[in-house]
């Protein structure tokens, strides 16, 4: 097992941070990361689209706009779908997902969006993962 930490990291470095990481894994292992969970602070669309190029699995934290906001409000409850999530020991277990498949500047390809409410927090969980098959709760409980 290794552990990773950069506490130095400077905001003006850590769009790139999820790629130093990778490269601190490749030396260690000589292997790429199959997959990576990870904040959006820490990287950009276009390195979301090097991790997908290298085949690297991710899944991260979306930010937030008011828009994304508004449109996730404004989308019909029946657009939505409510899943299970398993062995989580949490009080929300049954969110509702909504679950499409987006484009991205800076990224070639579909990328998938999971707008996911009725977790616990007042505003929605935006994830952005370019694991186009998994469940979506096998996703959440990620």
């Amino acid at each position: 097992m290794f552990c990773y930490g950069n506490a130095d990291v400077r905001q003006d470095d850590q769009n790139d941070e999820i790629l130093h990481f990778v490269r601190f894994w490749e030396d260690r292992t000589g292997q790429r990361p199959s997959e990576l969970i990870f904040d959006s602070k820490l990287t950009t669309y276009g390195n979301l689209n090097r991790l997908n190029q290298a085949g690297i699995a991710f899944i991260t934290l979306r930010r937030r706009s008011r828009r994304m906001l508004q449109e996730a409000r404004n989308t019909p409850l029946s657009a939505w779908r409510r899943v299970e999530l398993d062995g989580v020991s949490r009080k929300y277990k049954t969110p509702r997902v909504l679950d499409t498949k987006i484009a991205l500047q800076d990224y070639q390809g579909p990328i998938r969006q999971l707008v996911i409410t009725d977790l616990g927090q007042e505003e929605p969980t935006f994830l952005l993962t370019n694991q186009l098959t998994r469940s979506p709760a096998k996703l959440i409980g990620r």
